[in-house]
């Protein structure tokens, strides 16, 4: 009968299944004034309502989509004036005083009914809340808390919308406004009294009205260790709800009110204070660098989670309590709960919440089942437990296996998700096990088929219209997996896709008024050269810039990767503006790690280099840009800075800055820099493969020294390999072990790429700086082996060369894309010589040459495997010459030349020349720089 109702309302026959065929291309006001208001509260929120309660209960695609559906219905209402926002976003904390001007909509209850719409708009966003559809709630909430608050005077029904809103709001990074929405719930203000017109006054036992405090103003543009935002979440993290607000909402709404004030600073403390020593938007030193309060924060966070769930688990084992309220907060708790230690890197503590929350739903659906005939209807989404909790509570398990590389454990429960998910017809956790199977194959090496699970998962999430960040994530780490293969078109078009999408999805939540009219902190420092680069005429206006919000993130990984791309492409010019764009315009908005900076500005670096090099040009002049001041030199020395102040000295990313630098003096015909900065390269290779490949120097070190979380983590990896225990349980584990363990651990962080580690990039990176601070201040060893005191400077490298004479080699990986076969396997890898050769006489005169060839990788390791067997005993003539020929053919020396000679003395020097898996050599006066000298001449 409602479905009849929706299509006779809407139009076309079983609407419910193809309305966005009719919708969603119509913008707000053509449906408004197609259909009416009355109608669309009809449609959107009474019969829409009612499906998704009743009709659609155990159906969760169908009641997803009558959720959207009703969302989009009911936001075209606030397109009939001006006075209401026009974007999801700006209804964060908007409530309106009438839907309409001067007009009634309720008159005719049975033309469109109060209750019967707040009832069916309370759903829907409850609905849209739980899928994590968190933009297009917030209107429908607008119109919730206006029927609550304004129309039926209903305190419960309004204090249930705040909860709602602050859900949502903390789900998108809007911290400001959650902030301001909890304070009303906690002091217990502007809700509606039922006996008047005005806002409900609370008053104390003695009938003197209770008095709140001030409100504590949250700033977006502030990191959380902000004083004025650390008092804000030091007041929401130990100020319980006073004993009167909890009688006056209800013991379940009171807990739903602490599971809010935990998820508020959880979200702050979603990334750590990284930057304390350098700003990264100016380059200049901070002079007081904010607080770092995460573990603070993701303490308290699990201190109000555990005691709400122990509340609600004793109110659980009482007969007369209602069962499915206790079990729901049981259950949302638990999944909060599990959250909070993964931040916290607790992942087998996460897994012991999740199975606690399963065993709590498998002891209670007798009771829940026997008590469902006793609620009202109406009631029923408010206390029934949420369709597929238990298979959240899967998924999340799923979700952690991967992260911790258990294949074998996430098949187990793999299967037992996808009945669950079949049960109910789930459509966004079919995609969901797409994708963790997609990881699945990722982990094991399977790139193949982890792309064809990949690409399914995204036509899934496109089918319900998803546009948010949880497909363009999928998106982009398809991208990652056709990267690491080398077929960069693929991986290109994928980039390029998500930068298209996530930036649509920030500007709709505001990153264009940011960019606009945010003013940067870095004025207080003076002029500096990024901001000469950066900044334009740009109006004051810090109360716009946000830190927090959801999607930016992962739009600035995705410009990076797409920049990368377009430097491999040779396109030069569109890689800068691409780079630039994601440090200036993106990364200033968010709390990304400093991995994020140096690997953008090494690849700007590098773009820009070779842009000098094709072009002759510093950078393609624009307006508002300093040629002068933007160039290689700049963002190569700015990648070395904050990766061995701020960041976890990555040894790989500094490398790189420096060869890319040593490209560069070589195209300028600096070769005694160039040598200079080998030199430099030189040191960092060592430091590197110290940790890298030689961990056991480490080895001996205390086991104060490893990090709390370390060692809690691999004590329990190390109980789950025994399989002795269950889930958090802690096997003897003797101290120099747990030395050993750790330190291998960090090695393999810091070690080369692997295929799954694209799933886990960002954590790994927190983990690795993480890591590398506590031991930088714990080990004397690690500090002087691997760490460097000050970053080298790039201009002071020609001082780097005591010696008259030396030759540099650098081997620098490519992949040759048009070899790549269908069946996704690199062929013919390439990699590139990077040779500088400088001799000198007294006089200032001698060889000076410099240059770049490319080898196949094959034929270099090859070579390299031959010439060290050779050089391990006495060589005949025939070797000899057999040896000189095969060196002729790897670097494509001139056939009609006369190719110098290979002696046996030169054999320990080609060798290490000829060591790609190094990657890097220098010498001073030996026979082989002359053979060198000798051979580049033919070059």
């Amino acid at each position: 009968m409602w479905s009849d109702t929706l299509d006779t309302i809407v139009g076309p026959y079983q609407s419910i299944k193809c309305w966005r065929q009719h919708l969603k291309e119509k913008a707000p006001e053509e449906i408004l004034e197609r259909y009416g208001a009355d109608n669309l509260l009809m449609a959107g929120g009474v019969v829409l309502g009612k499906l998704t309660r009743f009709t659609y209960y155990s159906d969760m695609k169908l009641q997803l989509e009558a959720a959207q559906m009703a969302a989009a219905l009911l936001f075209a209402c606030f397109s009939c004036s001006i006075s209401h926002p026009q974007r999801h976003v700006d209804h964060g904390t908007y409530q309106p005083l009438e839907l309409w001007e001067s007009k009634d909509f309720f008159m005719d209850q049975y033309k469109c009914n109060a209750h019967g719409l707040t009832v069916g708009a309370e759903a829907i966003a409850a609905i849209l809340v739980e899928n994590k559809m968190y933009l297009e709630a917030l209107p429908v909430l607008s119109i919730h808390e206006n029927l609550a608050y304004h129309v039926l005077r209903d305190l419960q029904g309004c204090v249930q919308s705040r909860v709602l809103r602050c859900r949502a709001l903390c789900g998108m990074g809007m911290m400001q406004e959650c902030c301001e929405v909890l304070w009303m719930l906690t002091h217990g203000r502007r809700l509606p009294d039922s006996m008047s017109q005005n806002d409900l006054v609370l008053r104390d036992a003695g009938g003197t009205p209770i008095k709140a405090s001030p409100a504590l103003r949250f700033s977006n543009g502030s990191p959380p260790g902000h004083p004025n935002n650390k008092e804000a979440l030091k007041f929401f993290g130990e100020t319980e709800l006073p004993t009167h607000l909890v009688a006056l909402y209800g013991e379940t709404v009171a807990h739903q009110v602490n599971c809010c004030r935990a998820s508020l600073l959880m979200e702050a403390a979603k990334e750590p204070q990284w930057w304390q020593n350098v700003d990264p938007v100016t380059g200049c030193a901070i002079e007081s660098p904010c607080e770092c309060i995460r573990p603070y924060l993701l303490e308290r966070a699990v201190a109000i989670l555990e005691e709400t769930a122990q509340k609600a688990e004793s109110s659980l084992k009482r007969e007369d309590e209602p069962v499915m309220a206790s079990a729901t907060i049981v259950c949302h708790s638990r999944m909060l709960l599990a959250k909070a230690e993964c931040q916290r890197w607790g992942y087998f503590e996460a897994l012991q919440h999740l199975q606690g929350l399963l065993v709590t739903i498998e002891e209670n659906a007798e009771r829940v089942a026997s008590t469902v005939s006793t609620i009202e209807p109406d009631e029923a989404h408010k206390v029934l437990l949420p369709q597929g909790m238990w298979l959240s509570a899967r998924l999340q398990m799923l979700h952690i296996f991967i992260k911790l590389g258990h294949a074998s454990a996430c098949r187990k429960v793999l299967a037992s998700a996808e009945v669950d998910a079949k049960a109910i017809n789930s459509f966004l956790a079919k995609a969901e096990i797409k994708f963790i199977r997609a990881s699945l194959s990722l982990l094991q090496g399977n790139l193949s088929d982890a792309i064809e699970k990949y690409e399914q998962c995204i036509v899934q999430h496109e089918e319900l219209g998803i546009e948010d960040p949880r497909v363009a994530s999928v998106v982009m780490i398809c991208g990652d997996a056709y990267q690491h293969l080398g077929l960069n078109k693929e991986a290109t078009r994928l980039y390029s896709k998500t930068v298209d999408s996530m930036r649509a999805w920030c500007n709709s939540i505001g990153l264009k008024e940011m960019q606009v009219h945010s003013a940067s902190s870095a004025t207080k420092h003076g002029a500096s050269v990024f901001l000469d680069i950066f900044r334009s005429d740009l109006q004051a206006g810090p109360e716009l810039k946000s830190l927090y919000l959801v999607g930016l993130p992962l739009l600035a990984d995705a410009m990076l990767r797409l920049g990368s791309q377009k430097n491999l492409a040779s396109e030069f010019h569109d890689a800068s503006l691409i780079l630039r764009d994601a440090y200036s315009n993106v990364l200033p908005f968010t709390m990304a790690n400093p991995a994020v900076h140096v690997t953008i500005a090494t690849e700007l670096g590098a773009a820009l280099g070779k842009y000098e090099k094709s072009c002759g040009l510093t950078i393609p002049k624009t307006e508002g840009n300093h040629p002068e001041k933007d160039s290689p030199d700049v963002w190569n020395q700015l990648a070395i800075d904050i990766a061995i102040v701020d960041g976890d000295h990555d040894w790989a990313a500094v490398k790189a800055a420096v060869i890319h630098q040593t490209k560069v003096e070589i195209h300028r015909g600096n070769s005694k820099k160039a040598c200079g900065l080998v030199k430099i390269a030189l040191q960092v290779t060592d430091k590197h493969e110290t940790i890298a490949r030689y961990p056991q120097v480490l080895e001996g070190i205390s086991p104060q020294t490893i990090p709390a979380w370390s060692a809690t983590l691999l004590r329990a990896t190390e109980q789950w390999n025994a399989q002795k225990m269950e889930f958090g349980a802690r096997p003897d584990l003797k101290d120099q072990d747990l030395s050993i363990m750790a330190v291998r651990s960090y090695s393999s962080l810091v070690s080369f790429k692997k295929p799954a580690s694209i799933l886990n990039e960002r954590q790994q990176q927190a983990e690795r700086i993480a890591f590398h601070k506590t031991l930088r201040e714990g080990c004397a060893s690690y500090k002087e082996k691997c760490c460097f005191e000050n970053p080298p400077k790039l201009s002071d490298a020609e001082a780097e060369m005591d010696e008259p004479a030396a030759a540099c080699i650098i081997w620098n990986a490519k992949i040759d894309e048009e070899a790549v076969r269908e069946s996704f396997e690199p062929t013919a890898a390439r990699v590139e010589m990077i040779y500088v050769i400088l001799n000198e006489n007294e006089g200032g005169e001698g060889v000076d040459f410099r240059g770049c060839r490319e080898c196949r990788l094959e034929d270099v390791r090859a070579l390299h495997h031959k010439i060290k067997e050779a050089a391990k005993s006495t060589v005949s003539d025939s070797a000899i010459n057999g040896i000189t020929s095969d060196l002729a053919s790897c670097l494509n020396l001139p056939q009609d030349s006369p190719v110098p000679p290979v002696t046996p003395e030169i054999f320990p020097q080609l060798v290490e020349a000829f060591d790609v898996s190094r990657g890097i050599a220098d010498f001073g006066v030996t026979p082989f720089v002359e053979w060198l000298a000798k051979v580049a001449v033919l070059w």
